[in-house]
């Protein structure tokens, strides 16, 4: 049987999942329209000479967010290395939440500590 706190603890640790990955998703469109303009999407993949992302912004997954645009291109180019740290902390246990795997309370802290910190970065100018 699952118990009431496993529930709460999981809807806790989605929401702060949702939370990162579609604020950063934000984040992201509003970086590039300001520096490249409403056609981004197109237009910085051609100007930097690159291949453009396998699919839409609201379809990539948190770690192809970071490949496709974070490490690349100039708008993000003074997030520190903290930032990265704390992502790359959320990648597994986005996985463990997307397969249903029971977070440990140590993940569950992780993640809750990943997510401020991650928060303050892309919310504050």
């Amino acid at each position: 049987m699952i118990e009431d706190k496993e529930v709460v603890m999981m809807q806790s640790a989605y929401r702060k999942l949702y939370e990162v990955e579609n604020t950063l998703r934000n984040y992201i469109a509003k970086h590039m329209t300001d520096y490249y303009g409403p056609l981004w999407f197109n237009k910085a993949p051609k100007l930097l000479q690159r291949k453009p992302p396998k699919a839409l912004l609201e379809n990539l997954y948190i770690y192809e967010l970071e490949r496709s645009f974070l490490r690349i291109y100039p708008p993000f180019k003074d997030l520190p290395q903290i930032f990265y740290l704390h992502l790359h902390i959320v990648y597994p246990i986005r996985n463990r939440i997307a397969h249903c795997y029971c977070l440990t309370p140590e993940e569950h802290v992780s993640l809750s500590n990943s997510h401020c910190l991650l928060l303050s970065y892309i919310t504050n100018p």
